[in-house]
């Protein structure tokens, strides 16, 4: 029992002898650890007022309903059969088509041709700065000429870059987000400049709801075409019937598009020129780099150093 008692006062001993020798260890060494913290947090700081500022445009939709209220659409029940019959697809609904968009929002074909429509390249990867009081975008020279509109060429090769990259480095700055709790979608996108931010996020939008007006009038109008031809090929009055309703709903289908300029999504807050910037947060990152230094002096004191 004794033998036990002085064991542990032994080791209480040790471990106070220990914490003494570390203690006096980091006060002969306090000028190192408060040097190397301070050059971290130096560090940190020069390197969050290098970045530049990231401004954030978003848009929030709503998807819209392609159904008729006339009582049209309440058809596609009774005619589902017969529609199936002729090769005429009515299944699927809103629920399908805004599913469709969602994909074709994020798909390489929609990014790609939405860069190449507006020449968003240069925006992606030439820009040098943004000056926030006149509004003008500045561009990096040695790779891009905003004068003629022409990228450089290093080593005989053009520096524009490729469609894959540029898919890649639009991907990187844009967002989809759907909430399906509330029913509604949010895009957007991330660019120095809140001006070009919010003029992405317009047209893409736009682009969306144009090509699924688009695809949703040429199956429409295909649609009808072959009914028509059905309606030749039959003598059965009361088929024909039928198909006539067919025809209507495609006729239908035709009219509600071209008559929304929102086709399938509707836009509850419109993106906006943001004010504040969305990144760097330069506190965190030089809170960080103050902790990493810390550690880092803490290591190389328990390294390197001795007690003087």
């Amino acid at each position: 029992m004794n033998e036990k008692i002085r064991n542990t006062e032994a080791n209480l001993s040790n471990d106070s002898l220990d914490f003494e020798l570390l203690f006096q260890l980091f006060m002969s060494n306090k000028w190192k650890l408060i040097g190397i913290s301070f050059l971290f947090s130096v560090l940190a700081v020069v390197y969050s007022l290098s970045l530049p500022n990231i401004f954030k445009s978003e848009a929030t939709l709503i998807t819209v309903s392609n159904k008729s209220g006339d009582g049209l659409s309440s058809l596609s029940g009774g005619l589902s059969g017969i529609a199936a019959i002729a090769g005429v697809n009515l299944s699927g609904g809103d629920s399908s088509e805004a599913k469709l968009a969602l994909a074709t929002l994020k798909s390489r074909q929609f990014i790609t041709d939405i860069i190449d429509e507006y020449s968003l390249k240069k925006y992606l990867f030439a820009v040098e700065r943004y000056d926030y009081n006149s509004g003008k975008l500045y561009f990096n020279k040695d790779i891009y000429s905003e004068e003629k509109d022409t990228w450089a060429e290093i080593d005989g090769e053009s520096a524009e870059p490729s469609g894959q990259k540029a898919y890649q480095e639009f991907i990187n700055q844009f967002s989809v987000f759907e909430d399906t709790k509330k029913g509604v979608v949010r895009i957007a996108f991330l660019h120095q400049s809140p001006m070009i931010a919010k003029f992405i996020v317009d047209k893409v939008i736009y682009e969306i709801n144009t090509k699924m007006k688009k695809k949703a009038i040429e199956l429409a109008e295909g649609n009808r075409f072959y009914l028509e031809g059905q309606i030749e090929n039959t003598s059965v009055l009361s088929l024909k019937e039928k198909l006539y309703e067919l025809i209507e709903k495609q006729i239908e289908t035709v009219m509600l598009a071209n008559v929304r300029k929102e086709y399938i999504f509707e836009t509850l807050d419109p993106a906006i020129v943001p004010e504040l910037k969305a990144a760097p947060n330069r506190v965190v990152i030089c809170l960080v780099g103050g902790i990493l230094g810390f550690l880092f002096s803490i290591a190389y004191v328990l390294l390197f150093c001795r007690v003087k």
